[in-house]
């Protein structure tokens, strides 16, 4: 059973990034998508702080500026963007701004457009000076956040810093070096499992027949307007194995006999297990 995550309070980082994000679409109205995820050492005790992701999407389509008008968009407000990978007809690519980052994405067919941004970890107050994450629940991308490091990205004894845990004396490191990670095999300073991506891999998203999405999704669950109106409903969906709802959500737009049907499908960064849920398109619906 999933805990209920308790909304902390927003910082200004969150609220410049949804206004941020939400601007992409001048003169639309996204659908847009607020959450934070706790970041726990070991996922025990008190998190010791959160972060915070907005996702704005909208239909895509031949009306949509597509993954590259995105980045264009945001280049033109001083992000550096990466090209897009396509694959499958769908298009994925990443920005950075300071400690900002945003995943763009276009489902194939084409369908929905998202971005997805998030902020660094804010530590509480009073929290000792600690690295910051490779990945939270949520920026996980077809993968599994590690359990061992809870997606910190190197040994949770020492948290990269190759010193024992007792030896933390306000802010400065001294004493013996950290027996948790002195000799694995993925180095010094690094988790045993995952070294330093943060997660683990997860199975492949394609279906048998080498098309976007667990094979024979074609059936649609109920009629919507847009892939953005569908995924507003998938965004809370929870996971049959394990309950979680986070989850980076990708999409296809197929045809199933007269029909468009708008699929969607993930690996739960929780527990591994394939996602899927479809949706029928309105004959006035592109994506």
């Amino acid at each position: 059973m999933v805990e209920e995550i308790r909304r902390p309070e927003k910082p200004a980082s969150a609220v410049w990034l949804r206004a941020h994000l939400a601007e992409l679409w001048p003169g639309a109205a996204p659908f847009v998508h607020e959450w934070a995820d706790p970041y726990r050492v070991r996922r025990a005790g008190e998190p010791a702080g959160y972060r915070h992701l907005v996702l704005a999407a909208a239909a895509g389509g031949r009306v949509s500026p597509g993954v590259d008008g995105v980045l264009a968009a945001l280049r033109d407000a001083g992000w550096k963007a990466r090209e897009p990978r396509v694959f499958h007809g769908e298009s994925v690519a990443s920005a950075t701004i300071d400690a900002f980052e945003v995943r763009v994405y276009e489902g194939a067919g084409p369908g929905v457009l998202y971005v997805c941004g998030w902020t660094p970890v804010v530590f509480r107050p009073g929290e000792r000076p600690r690295p910051q994450p490779r990945h939270t629940m949520s920026t996980v991308w077809e993968a599994v956040l590690c359990d061992e490091c809870d997606g910190l990205g190197a040994c949770p004894d020492c948290e990269g810093t190759l010193f024992a845990p007792h030896t933390f004396r306000r802010g400065s490191y001294s004493g013996y070096g950290c027996l948790g990670c002195s000799a694995n095999n993925t180095g010094p300073g690094n988790c045993a499992s995952c070294g330093s991506r943060g997660c683990l891999p997860a199975g492949s998203p394609y279906g048998e027949d080498g098309r976007p999405g667990p094979a024979g999704v074609t059936a649609g669950t109920r009629t919507v307007a847009s892939g953005a109106e569908a995924l507003a409903e998938v965004v809370r969906r929870p996971c049959a194995g394990c309950g979680e709802v986070r989850c980076a959500w990708r999409n296809a737009v197929v045809t199933s006999g007269d029909d468009l049907v708008s699929c969607f499908f993930a690996t739960c960064p929780d527990c591994g297990a394939r996602r899927a849920h479809s949706f029928h398109l309105s004959t006035a619906a592109g994506g």
